[in-house]
């Protein structure tokens, strides 16, 4: 059904849940137009889905993509230097003959929240006609389908070099033990394998003891040293960790395990991630960058508060890029602080992401927009708030006063910190600007060093209207005003 959409991208909104029923656990999904064409199975799989604490909501977009977005060449030519022509070389014959059939490109973003699904849970539903949600359920496979994971390969952003070295090791946390062995450790962290799946989770403080390293040191007490647990592994048995230092005071397994390298540097091997297929991650990474759909923007840091950079364009305009071309300012300089003020930038996003690092997950915003196209000016043309989470009923007001006469945009904002830049893959471009124009190469490379953090804005405009006491003809009057305006401009 999403495939038949007229327009290039395909959007809808995808609502999954699970139900265990005699030990089995069985798989549901709806998108919104599905369940829009099934108005007397609508009300059953909402109200009854979000009784499920596994219930969720995405947005799904579907953007057309070709084998040969997998080849952007450095905007260098081969003459720029000797390894310049082997840089610019397309796909190997391996990875063109992995991505030759790829048509799509689809992007999931959970946009689900608990206030949404306490609201599905007031729908009523009659309990007997449960069954009749197997239009929606999923067939289990003996063998599912085939989907590998191709993690994008980026600069090595770690302070420490990994050795891998396998060795025991106990972890303790509120009286139970697990025992395991180490597959790799740094300086201030490790990676270790537990024997049983983890009962604690990250951020929770362990004590770990290594009795067979313990064995070659009298100088170190290798035991109830504290760490931290970054990241568990799906089965719960892969954990990563990281010393848990207090302030500037020694901390035993540092000390040691600095030692340890030291001395040893020629007999331990660094553990290098190597991808498995060498070009694949660039390649897909070149295709989704080349499709994007959404709105990616940049925050540079700017004394103590962010500011607003650059702002990402692919083939497919999202509704910001549509308001920004309107009013001229999808140029070379780009302007979108009648979008995202540098008001709401400094009083609502900087106070809740400075304190952030780039390993937590994105922090989500909301953004409320009332748009006039009949003004001559984008700055008395939008009407914007910007709150952080994912609550948009504080909007309510400025939504239903705009209802009736402008278009109305409700999107969620994800911003993550980012850390430093990798120069290394414009390495070769810096140097070529620089040996004609160094001072613009200065430029480029302290505006990367600038960029603090990355967000990406997604529409969640028609699930949220939904969700507030609005005039639901209002509301389609409104989207079919909105639909023309963009399409006029598409």
């Amino acid at each position: 059904m999403l495939l038949k959409q007229a327009t290039a991208v395909k959007e809808d909104y995808l609502y999954t849940f699970t139900h265990i029923s005699s030990g089995k656990i069985y798989y549901y999904s709806a998108t919104r137009s599905e369940l829009n064409n099934a108005p007397k199975l609508r009300d059953l799989f909402l109200g009854f889905g979000s009784q499920k604490e596994s219930w969720q909501c995405f947005k799904i977009q579907i953007m057309p993509s070709h084998p040969d977005d997998s080849f952007i060449p450095l905007s260098l030519p081969n003459s720029a230097g000797a390894n310049i022509e082997k840089l610019n070389k397309p796909p190997s014959p391996r990875v063109k003959g992995l991505i030759k059939d790829v048509k799509y490109i689809v992007v999931l973003t959970n946009i689900g929240n608990k206030t949404e699904q306490e609201d599905y849970k007031k729908i009523t539903f009659d309990k007997a006609l449960v069954n009749q949600l197997k239009h929606f359920g999923h067939a289990k496979y003996k063998t599912p389908p085939y989907l590998d994971i191709v993690p994008l390969e980026y600069v090595n952003l770690r302070s420490h070099n990994r050795y891998l070295y396998k060795t025991s090791v106990s972890v303790t946390t509120n009286g139970e033990v697990f025992n395991g062995y180490t597959r790799d450790f740094s300086v201030m962290g490790l990676q270790l394998e537990c024997e049983q799946p983890a009962t604690f989770k990250k951020g929770d403080i362990v004590l770990l003891a290594f009795p067979d390293l313990q064995k070659i040191t009298k100088k170190h007490e290798l035991t109830e040293l504290k760490y931290e647990v970054m990241a568990l592994g799906k089965s719960l048995t892969t954990i990563n960790l990281k010393a848990n230092q207090v302030a500037d005071l020694p901390h035993a397994g540092v000390s040691f395990f600095t030692q340890l390298i030291e001395g040893n540097k020629d007999k331990l091997k660094v553990s290098e991630e190597t991808p498995k297929i060498e070009g694949l991650s660039t390649a897909l990474r070149n295709m989704v960058t080349k499709s994007v759909c959404q709105f990616p923007l940049y925050l540079h840091k700017e004394a103590a508060h962010f500011k607003a950079g650059a702002i990402g364009f692919g083939l497919y305009a999202s509704p910001m890029h549509v308001i920004l071309q309107n009013f001229g300012l999808l140029n070379n300089k780009t302007d979108f602080s009648s979008i995202l003020t540098e008001e709401q930038i400094i009083n609502v996003i900087t106070p809740n992401i400075k304190d952030r690092s780039r390993q937590d997950p994105p922090l989500a915003f909301t953004l409320a927009i009332n748009f006039n196209p009949r003004q001559a000016k984008i700055e008395d043309a939008i009407i914007s708030q910007c709150a952080v989470g994912e609550d948009y009923s504080v909007f309510y007001k400025q939504i239903s006063e705009g209802i009736k006469s402008q278009l109305i945009f409700v999107m969620r904002l994800y911003i993550s910190r980012t850390g430093r830049p990798d120069t290394d893959y414009l390495s070769n471009e810096l140097k070529y600007v620089s040996q004609y124009a160094l001072h613009k190469a200065k430029d480029l490379e302290e505006a990367l060093w600038a960029v603090a953090g990355v967000g990406d804005v997604v529409d969640i405009t028609e699930e949220a209207l939904s969700h507030l006491e609005l005039n639901k003809e209002q509301i389609g009057q409104m989207d079919r005003r909105k639909l023309m305006w963009l399409n006029r401009l598409r």
